[in-house]
């Protein structure tokens, strides 16, 4: 529990973190501005924190995670899109529980 609470990040680390974030942005098409943006980021970075440290071990982490994967799938068929107009979209409310894991 003390390195999940306690990790530091270096230029590495952040590099593997910012990768899998871009990836799922652009997969998603969410824009950096949008909220879902900023849960997906939480989520990665938890799910770094957890020992997911490379990016295809983030990425098989991610494809699992119920968030990350299932509506990753939502966004990117809605019109929460970045290109939409309204980034905000109609995501159902997401219970921080839900956004861990």
């Amino acid at each position: 529990m003390r390195d999940f609470v306690n990790a530091t990040f270096g230029s590495l680390e952040l590099a593997v973190i910012a990768e899998a974030l871009e990836e799922w942005r652009v997969k998603t098409g969410v824009s950096r501005q949008a909220p879902e943006y900023e849960i997906a980021a939480a989520a990665i970075m938890t799910l770094f924190r957890q020992g997911h440290r490379t990016l295809p071990a983030l990425r098989a982490a991610m494809s699992v995670h119920k968030w990350l994967s299932e509506d990753m799938r939502f966004l990117s068929s809605s019109h929460c899109r970045a290109d939409s107009g309204d980034v905000r979209g109609s995501l159902p409310a997401i219970s921080a529980k839900s956004a861990g894991t």
